[in-house]
């Protein structure tokens, strides 16, 4: 049975998020009050425990509070990153895991990484828990998951960095299966998340060989899909299809001048012949 009560708190708490995503942080923090409010929600985790839907608004609006106003709320960093961090790992673990609970999180994380305060270890396993949300299981994970947890990951990818590049083949892997996601919302984050993270393996080939190693496998794997007959099978001919002209002009100027460094202009050259092809014959939308 839905709590009443829950979704009257939940509702309340929007307005609120609204509010510091429309105005200036200074014309609100008289109205806001950002460390009483901080303090009280940080409460009510801890006191009330509240329902899956209320956890989620809370750290939601706890993390937008702590972006908005970054100086006045440094005291409350660390227990706000490092609580979310535990309970996003409580709801991995558990048999009954709260969605709307681990999407607030997600959510909230996107909003709290400007400063980290998690140790290494921590950021690591962050990195795993991102990881193991962008993965649909076959009972069905919901796409809302997918889709806060490949948003994450786009918009913090700088404090993942070293690990996305060590990571480089599986983690594309995973994201090329979602850019063929049946949810558009999941494939658009998707989208965003593959052209963040080609920009991060450009850029990390100028600090040795094994990323060098790493972009040729993964331009070898992208041309080969590009080059595949089959349109609608391969998840990065989906992509293409899924993905605006500027979307995909946008991977492919990342990609090119790296492409014509380490692999070669004849095989810039078969990517860009293949996608002009695809553009011509209106695969591109």
């Amino acid at each position: 049975m839905v709590d009443a009560n829950s979704l009257v708190r939940e509702a309340a708490l929007g307005p609120v998020m609204q509010m510091l995503d429309s105005y200036s942080a200074h014309e609100l923090a008289s109205i806001v009050k950002p460390s009483k409010l901080t303090a009280a929600l940080l409460d009510e985790m801890k006191v009330k425990n509240p329902s899956a839907s209320v956890k989620g608004a809370i750290w939601q609006l706890a993390c937008l509070l702590l972006r908005t106003y970054p100086a006045i709320l440094a005291e409350f960093r660390f227990e706000i990153q490092d609580v979310m961090f535990n309970q996003l790992f409580e709801q991995i673990r558990s048999t009954k895991a709260e969605l709307r609970t681990i999407i607030g999180i997600l959510k909230g994380f996107s909003h709290a990484l400007d400063e980290v305060a998690l140790s290494e270890s921590q950021v690591e396993k962050l990195y795993g828990a991102i990881k193991i949300a962008m993965v649909p299981v076959e009972e069905g994970r919901s796409q809302s998951v997918l889709k806060a947890a490949a948003k994450l990951l786009a918009t913090r990818a700088q404090v993942f960095e070293a690990l996305i590049i060590e990571d480089a083949v599986p983690l594309s892997e995973e994201v090329l299966k979602l850019c063929s996601h049946q949810n558009l919302d999941v494939r658009e984050a998707a989208n965003t998340l593959l052209e963040e993270l080609t920009r991060r393996f450009s850029k990390g080939l100028k600090e040795g060989k094994a990323h060098k190693d790493i972009f040729s496998y993964l331009i070898k794997r992208y041309n080969t899909i590009i080059e595949s007959q089959t349109r609608f099978l391969t998840p990065l001919a989906v992509t293409v299809t899924r993905t605006s002209k500027l979307g995909v002009c946008a991977i492919v100027g990342i990609l090119a001048l790296p492409t014509k460094t380490f692999m070669g202009e004849p095989i810039l050259k078969s990517i860009l012949s293949r996608l002009i092809e695809l553009s011509n014959s209106q695969a591109i939308t």
